[in-house]
């Protein structure tokens, strides 16, 4: 079985049946087309391309298409005539120049450009068809479904070519899929095409990253998109780590009845692997919950493994997942033939308990600091659970600075926030700095953008007033506040004592390089056996040590 008759059968069988409709949401009435009109069209694009030139090798052809009700029609026409399809963005010159070292025979423009004849080079002879049963051919039947390019967030970019066999389980098992437009014409339902501006329209089913569906603010997410009215039947969030059971609960409304899946998966592997649907009664719940939501079950044919440091397979404890099987199987990069079964490492981490895998983060999102790793989901997870954080992220800046980002609620007092991060994460987890941001930026791919993130850092560093110390008073009023803060003293505490000790107050090694950091961000400079001082000294002694180190006569005058 493939895609092309999987979609042939559907559509002959329903011809009268709407099949894509395109509002432009400019107040004229929605563009539609019937399966019977798809499948008229899709002959003459067949036509069209035998009348330009010989179609025997074509094998992989270009799709570029503005957005529209075209661009699922050209898919379509394309799926239905040919093995492999490659949709390409709205840049022309970008389409290109992403999809330069992939052999692309043709590239249909919906533009008033000419279609193109490409001048790729198959690297197979007749010979190369013919393969051992162990292993897969690029071009071995029943062939390509289809290619894409990966976002490149969590590494280099790849072309993955996507055989039949391997996307079908998507399809069949689950009904909502990569291709999502296919599974409509599977089961002849109506695929509605909404510009990017699109807002306001009744919609079933939503397939997002996490990042994206919080850009709407828990508020709305709560009173239109997960409300007791809402249209929304299915939610499928995938791509990054989903969100706690927590965070969930406060976004549904009191009667919503929005069935919610987790969905993961690799490009490399066609995009899914396994899926979970959150129970009703675990949503409806009042207890609390400590556990994230799982990955769930495998789809059909899939296999998961979580494998140790040692490349062992593991079935308790923390492990990366390795995905595959003996038909889920993509091509990478100029690959041209794979074994059977190939398992594809992940970069995702995971903790298997109880049978169930529970996702931890990617490998680039563990890090060490002050001597003890760190998942930085952590931090996110805790953050997002607290009443000021509207949304979050977590970034580990040049290797060496912990930064929080938050979409604030009303009210947010940033040193508050701080005290309440201090009660619910370890000390190596508290983080360095928090920054207030309107709203999180996205990749294209809906996922949090990190790079826009350090410049948003850069900037807010940049824009900080230069520290300039009043004379005495202020320098030993600063560091009161720092000592008092950095160890969590009871509100109550006006000042502290001068004889007082950090370690003896509660401070531990982990408190006392923050309240280092602290104290040479304030005084903008480093200063030479401060740490030392800090952990074997009194708060008075800590301070003259600053100024016995720091300050001339001078400096010290108060202005």
């Amino acid at each position: 079985m493939t895609l092309q008759e999987l979609v042939q059968q559907a559509a002959s069988a329903h011809l009268d049946r709407v099949a894509v409709c395109f509002d432009e949401c400019n107040g004229r009435p929605p563009v539609c087309h019937s399966y019977k009109t798809m499948l008229s069209a899709a002959s003459e694009l067949a036509s069209f391309l035998q009348s330009h030139g010989d179609l025997q090798g074509i094998w992989e052809i270009g799709l570029f298409c503005q957005p529209g009700v075209n661009k699922f029609m050209s898919s379509y026409e394309t799926l239905l005539n040919f093995d492999t399809v490659s949709v390409g963005h709205m840049d022309l010159a970008l389409f290109r120049l992403q999809w330069e070292n992939v052999e692309v025979n043709w590239l249909l423009s919906t533009r008033k450009e000419k279609s193109e004849n490409g001048n790729g080079k198959s690297t197979l002879s007749s010979e190369d068809r013919s393969t051992d049963e162990e292993h897969m051919a690029v071009r071995q039947k029943p062939g390509l479904a289809y290619v894409l390019h990966t976002s490149g967030t969590t590494g280099m970019p790849k072309v993955v070519r996507v055989p039949h066999a391997c996307i079908l389980p998507n399809v069949q098992h689950f009904r909502l899929c990569v291709v999502q437009a296919r599974v409509c014409v599977n089961a002849c339902a109506l695929c509605a095409c909404l510009p990017e501006e699109a807002s306001g329209l009744p919609l079933s089913l939503i397939h997002a990253t996490p990042t994206l569906l919080k850009r709407f603010g828990s508020q709305l997410i709560k009173s239109a998109v997960l409300s007791a009215s809402t249209s929304l039947r299915v939610l499928a969030l995938g791509g990054e780590a989903f969100p706690s059971l927590a965070i969930l609960r406060s976004w549904r409304a009191e009667g919503n009845k929005t069935v919610i899946f987790n969905i993961y998966g690799v490009t490399e592997v066609s995009s899914w692997a396994t899926f979970y649907r959150i129970p009703e009664e675990t949503l409806n719940s009042t207890l609390k919950c400590e556990l994230s939501v799982p990955l769930g079950r495998p789809l059909l044919g899939t296999v998961v493994e979580v494998r140790d440091t040692n490349g062992f397979t593991i079935q308790d404890g923390t492990g990366q997942v390795f995905l595959g099987g003996k038909n889920r199987v993509c091509f990478l990069g100029d690959e041209m033939m794979v074994p059977l079964g190939t398992m594809r490492a992940t970069g995702d981490f995971v903790t298997l308990k109880d049978g169930e895998m529970f996702f931890l983060g990617r490998k680039d999102s563990q890090i060490k600091r002050h001597g003890k790793r760190l998942h930085m989901k952590l931090v996110q997870q805790v953050a997002e659970e607290l009443q000021q954080v509207d949304s979050c992220a977590v970034t580990w800046y040049n290797q060496e600075t912990l930064i929080l980002f938050i979409v604030p609620k009303d009210g947010l007092v940033k040193d508050c926030l701080f005290k309440e991060l201090q009660k619910h994460l370890p000390d190596h987890a508290v983080p360095d700095e928090i920054v207030r941001i309107e709203t999180l930026p996205l990749t294209p791919h809906g996922k949090v953008d990190v790079s826009e993130l350090n410049r948003i850092y850069l900037d807010y560093q940049n824009s900080k007033p230069k520290n300039k110390l009043h004379g005495k008073e202020e320098l030993w009023g600063k560091l009161q506040y720092l000592w008092k803060t950095i160890l969590s003293l009871p509100e109550d505490t006006v000042t502290v004592p001068d004889e007082s000790l950090f370690l003896s107050s509660g401070g531990d090694s982990f408190k006392a390089t923050w309240l280092f950091n602290e104290i040479e961000k304030l005084i903008g400079t480093s200063i030479p056996g401060l740490l030392e001082a800090i952990l074997s000294t009194s708060i008075s002694e800590v301070y003259s040590h600053i100024i016995a180190t720091v300050f001339t006569d001078e400096d010290l005058a108060f202005t």
